[in-house]
């Protein structure tokens, strides 16, 4: 089992709208580690931009695959060349397994972690798909956890 992020940019996909109004399984875009990313991996979804940080725990449930943009879901991408896009490289589709809308936990509060604050998200913005070690994967399961007890 590995370990990711999966970041959308608020701007293009209402993924918000789309937790409210809709399911907990989506399909994601799987631009990077196409080889890697396999059923069962755990994920741990980041929304970019100005309120920044971690909003779900995800798995995995299906190998990438070459697979159009599932209607229901298209209506939620502000730019319709995310279609293409799905064209292009293969997606996964993964199941939330926790929601954090109203408690996430935010990029800085990941900057000023000693284990977090070296994860690549941090680092690299503009890609889809970032690779997690195992402690940084804990240390988010254990923030989170202190955060839903308060």
């Amino acid at each position: 089992m590995r370990f990711w992020i999966f970041q959308f940019n608020p701007d293009k996909f209402r993924w918000f709208d789309w937790i409210k109004e809709n399911k907990e399984v989506e399909q994601w875009l799987v631009t990077r580690h196409m080889l890697d990313i396999r059923k069962g991996d755990k994920v741990a979804i980041w929304a970019s931009g100005r309120d920044a940080g971690i909003y779900a725990l995800s798995e995995v449930i299906t190998d990438p695959k070459d697979e159009p943009l599932n209607k229901e879901e298209e209506k939620y991408f502000k730019e319709k060349s995310y279609r293409v896009r799905f064209l292009q490289y293969k997606s996964v589709w993964i199941k939330h397994t926790k929601i954090f809308i109203e408690n996430p936990l935010t990029r800085k509060e990941c900057i000023e972690d000693p284990i977090l604050k070296n994860m690549e998200i941090l680092k690299q913005i503009q890609t889809t798909n970032i690779k997690l070690r195992q402690k940084e994967w804990d240390r988010i399961i254990e923030l989170l956890e202190r955060k839903t007890k308060k």
